[in-house]
């Protein structure tokens, strides 16, 4: 099992959350940030 789990990354998804929500805000285009 402990293989297994170091084929696992967890990453986090807060930097591109806040990005969007800053980018939706201003008005700007969040589709930069999924390209």
């Amino acid at each position: 099992q402990r293989e297994a789990n170091e084929k696992i990354r967890v990453i986090s998804v807060a930097p591109l959350f806040a990005m969007a929500i800053r980018n939706v805000v201003t008005h700007d285009s969040i589709s930069s940030l999924f390209i």
